[in-house]
């Protein structure tokens, strides 16, 4: 069985690999922060609130999904733009 993470790559248009959510980076974020908490518990150290992640988690995500819905927004932009031009000449 693929893992997601490579099967999200693998059926990738490269064309507008750019495009897609990056997912790694999501996934990189949450790895990193329950590693810190897991340092900073065994040291004893403050560690960031679960209020504090999720709001940059959620600034992260809200920059992906962003860039997704630009995307398709310009694509359906163009789309309609063509359409009208054959359904017009």
């Amino acid at each position: 069985m693929v893992k997601y993470g490579k099967r999200f790559r693998a059926e990738q248009i490269q064309d507008y690999a750019e495009k897609y959510m990056d997912y790694k980076g999501l996934k990189q974020f949450i790895k990193q922060y329950a590693l810190s908490k897991k340092q900073q518990q065994q040291q004893q150290q403050p560690t960031l609130s679960k209020g504090e992640l999720i709001s940059q988690f959620n600034t992260l995500l809200d920059k992906e999904l962003k860039k997704v819905y630009i995307f398709y927004v310009a694509k359906e932009r163009e789309l309609y733009i063509e359409m009208n031009m054959r359904l017009h000449s």
